[in-house]
């Protein structure tokens, strides 16, 4: 849409051109004009970051879909079209927030329903971001309506094993794992698995915590919670996924998710 427009843009201006072109401009001028308009047009249409809707057959239940990988993604702005580039950067492999930048997160091109995520990432003392999933993007900002998936930097001693550590669901179930390795400055390995709303947190190959969405523990955590009031809140069947911009820097290496069906769900 936004190519859309700009290429609008530069059809009336030419139109307008042309018509002064016609009267008094010199040839040359005219000329000169036209190679800025074909120069501005070819900067518009090109933008290595923004993220592109993928192509052939749609993959099957089970087949991972890589969301990033290092130098490609499917990503983009939360409510925008394109990729965010003030407030994200690829550098060295790394997906990175950039800290002070505009808190916009990304999401994924694609919705999700029942489905196994693997993030690697890593954040330095005092960060703090989340990944979200079930997000929709027809209601207020991402954790309006997206469960999170906790992150905490080094240095959370304060918030370890509560419900705002790493792992956590966030604000509403803490972590259940005592003790996880995670290496100082180093990247850790995050899992969620939703399957017919069953959620598990994973870190580092260690399960964190599991909940249904239906159960009286998680309305009970709901309703004490600072999301009580929101009506689409872990109620939406299928979202995007989520990474969340607070501000920090934060930064990403792999991200990849499959879909369960039936036959992965009765397997596990």
């Amino acid at each position: 849409m936004a190519e859309s427009v700009a290429w609008l843009i530069i059809h009336v201006i030419s139109l307008v051109l042309s018509k002064l072109a016609s009267s008094s401009l010199l040839p040359i001028r005219r000329a000169v004009w036209r190679c800025t308009l074909l120069a501005l047009a070819a900067g518009l249409s090109c933008s290595p970051l923004v993220a592109k809707p993928r192509k052939g057959a749609a993959p099957r239940p089970g087949d991972w879909e890589v969301l990033y990988s290092g130098k490609t993604h499917q990503l983009r702005g939360y409510k925008l079209y394109d990729f965010p580039r003030r407030s994200w950067k690829i550098e060295r492999g790394e997906l990175k927030t950039i800290a002070g930048g505009p808190k916009v997160d990304l999401i994924s091109l694609e919705l999700y329903e029942d489905f196994e995520l693997e993030v690697e990432w890593r954040a330095g003392a005092g960060a703090e971001s989340g990944i979200l999933y079930r997000v929709i993007e027809d209601y207020g900002p991402s954790s309006d309506s997206g469960l999170e998936y906790q992150i905490a930097g080094e240095g959370e001693a304060g918030l370890a094993g509560t419900k705002r550590g790493t792992g956590a669901l966030y604000e509403l179930q803490a972590p259940q794992a005592s003790t996880v390795s995670r290496a100082v400055g180093g990247y850790h390995l995050s899992v969620i698995r939703m399957s017919k709303g069953q959620i598990e947190h994973w870190l580092n190959g260690v399960q964190l915590m599991s909940v249904s969405l239906d159960s009286s523990e998680f309305q009970q955590a709901l309703v004490g919670s600072p999301f009580r009031s929101l009506p689409r809140y872990g109620r939406e069947k299928a979202g995007h996924v989520c990474l969340q911009h607070t501000g920090h820097e934060v930064s990403f290496r792999s991200i990849r998710v499959r879909r369960l069906g039936q036959q992965e769900i009765s397997s596990r």
